[in-house]
């Protein structure tokens, strides 16, 4: 298996564990399991998930996109499983979050195009899909530190106390 198409493609594929977490953000009052249990799961399913796509790729050169899409589509059942709320609700978090997700890889994309300018949009490089991987952690991070602060501002400058 060649190393160099194998990694990108893994790290690509990682980008499912923040997008489980930003998932389970907005839904954090629904879920069935503790936070914990919940965590260890998704980690179960979407780690070897992962690996598997990436060795499938690498190995009978199914696209990474095809594989990715897959995998979402199994995630979603799985997420589904793990939530009390309905399914409009749980199907609007998902898609949101999966809309909003899209933005690390474009991102991904432009810095590929600027190392690599003669490369395709097939498959982007290591550090592209190493970059996607690291805004893609960052989007959950900023999603849940902004209501906090915004919150704390709020609860400070209200004039009727409960």
């Amino acid at each position: 298996m060649d190393m160099e198409k194998w990694l990108p493609a893994w790290l690509q594929l990682l980008v499912l564990l923040p997008v489980a977490i930003s998932c389970y953000l907005p839904a954090k009052n629904q879920m069935r399991h503790t936070p914990l249990k919940t965590a260890g799961m998704c980690f179960a399913l979407l780690f070897p998930c992962s690996l598997l796509g990436a060795w499938l790729h690498g190995t009978f050169e199914i696209s990474v996109n095809t594989v990715l899409l897959l995998c979402l589509i199994l995630f979603f059942f799985f997420y589904r499983r793990t939530l009390k709320t309905d399914l409009p609700r749980a199907l609007a978090i998902f898609v949101g979050v999966c809309a909003v997700q899209t933005f690390p890889l474009q991102f991904a994309y432009a810095f590929d195009a600027r190392l690599h300018p003669l490369s395709g949009a097939g498959q982007i490089s290591k550090e592209a899909a190493l970059l996607q991987l690291i805004l893609a952690c960052l989007m959950p991070i900023a999603a849940a530190s902004l209501p906090l602060r915004y919150s704390e501002a709020a609860e400070k400058h209200t004039v009727f106390q409960i």
